[in-house]
């Protein structure tokens, strides 16, 4: 069984946990006040965004905004598209973008687009201030409490893992998980405030011992199978949250090593959202990942030939990812088309972690054949691109195979 990958790509999401829900905290329950018909467009936005059609979503979603331009959740809904486009730009297309630890107060991170980081910071300062409005005029309205701490929520995951500030969001997660605990208490069924409170419950549980404390001191719980079962509410077939709380699951299995559980959630998706290419992708990711070469080779080349004619959005260096994916697959299976996918994944349109580990399995491709002078020029090159990187799992593959025995000199330090 392969080992779960982790990817830094020349950061670290210190924030990682609580990651790759590119559409998280868009779901938005229809109870009192909102106009429904504003509250239903809004959920017809949410399920072009789903399907990546984002154009489609931010039209239906201006629409909302002029059915009620009263009401947070569609303004929330736009800079959660947003959220997803700028992750996409920073190459964020599987769940290995999410399987770090927790490093530092504050990392440095790529700036995004400045464009689509503004179009985020209006939207999102628009909704909050709209929530905070409307929680103060009706502090018992559940509706009005759940939009706040949603969109409290939706700010705190931003800071972490574009803006890579932790600290931030942990303070702001923090508040978010407070307003959404109370509104859990007044309704015990209300399922989507379960979200929240579940990502951070686990997050907390994977931090270093000190931060734990202090975590847990500043009043965040430390529960990670109590996390996992709030997120398992969240993720009810029948709530508003299905979609956010799947994919959180689904970088949170992956992470523990729960594969299958982790499919579970990627084929629910994949059938309501059967247009998201990138479920497939994360599918067949994890079916490697799993143990199950033949399954991700499958997957990967039955949707590989779409990738390059698809209108957008693109994650930068997809098609690099695809086929690393798809080669690694084949190299597992010994199939020949393994060494043309894995040259591929190292292409100039590639990133550097993505040329890492392909460079590691091109080097295991050579251990197995015999060659020892292309092992250490794949391994080298693995080296230098994990390096800069940031990726210390292609380097610890690379010195597995180093430890195999066909390599005297140690080029992995």
């Amino acid at each position: 069984m392969r080992q779960p990958s982790a990817l830094h790509d020349h950061r670290r999401f210190v924030m990682a946990p609580l990651g790759w829900m590119a559409a998280i905290l868009m779901s938005a329950p229809t109870l009192a006040y909102s106009s429904p018909a504003s509250r239903a467009m809004t959920r017809a936005g949410y399920q072009h965004a789903y399907e990546l059609r984002f154009a489609e979503a931010l039209s239906a979603l201006a629409e909302a905004r002029q059915l009620d331009s009263s009401d947070p959740a569609p303004l929330r809904a736009v800079a959660s598209i947003t959220w997803m486009e700028i992750l996409f730009t920073q190459g964020v297309g599987t769940y290995h973008a999410f399987q770090g630890s927790p490093s530092a107060d504050s990392v440095a991170r790529p700036a995004p687009p400045a464009q689509l980081a503004a179009r985020f910071s209006e939207h999102a300062s628009r909704a909050l201030d709209l929530a905070e409005r409307r929680a103060a005029a009706m502090p018992k309205d559940l509706d009005a409490q759940y939009q706040l701490g949603a969109t409290v929520g939706l700010l705190a995951l931003y800071r972490g893992t574009v803006e890579g500030r932790a600290f931030a969001a942990f303070l702001e997660g923090r508040r978010a998980v407070s307003i959404l605990k109370r509104v859990r208490e007044q309704e015990a069924t209300h399922r989507e405030s379960a979200l929240i409170p579940g990502i951070y419950r686990y997050a907390v549980s994977t931090l270093p011992w000190h931060k734990r404390l202090i975590a847990t001191v500043a009043g965040m719980s430390e529960d990670k199978e109590g996390g996992i079962q709030l997120l398992e509410t969240a993720a009810t077939e029948s709530a508003e949250t299905a979609n956010d709380a799947a994919l959180v699951l689904m970088v949170i299995y992956n992470r523990e090593g729960r594969h299958q559980e982790a499919l579970r959630h990627l084929h629910q998706l994949a059938k309501r959202h059967p247009g998201n290419r990138l479920v497939h992708l994360n599918l067949a990711a994890t079916a490697l990942d799993g143990g199950d070469p033949a399954t991700a080779a499958q997957v990967t080349t039955d949707r590989y030939p779409a990738v390059e004619s698809v209108a957008g959005p693109h994650v930068d260096g997809e098609a690099a990812l695809w086929s690393y994916v798809r080669g690694s697959a084949r190299a597992a299976q010994a199939h020949p088309g393994a060494t043309a996918d894995l040259e591929l994944a190292t292409g100039p349109a590639s990133r550097d972690w993505i040329r890492a580990r392909a460079h590691v399995e091109l080097a295991q491709l050579a251990l197995r054949s015999g060659d020892p002078t292309t092992q250490r020029t794949h391994l080298a090159a693995a080296e230098q691109l994990a390096r800069r990187a940031n990726d210390d799992v292609a380097l610890e593959r690379a010195r597995r195979i180093q430890a195999s025995g066909l390599i005297t000199t140690s080029t992995i330090k």
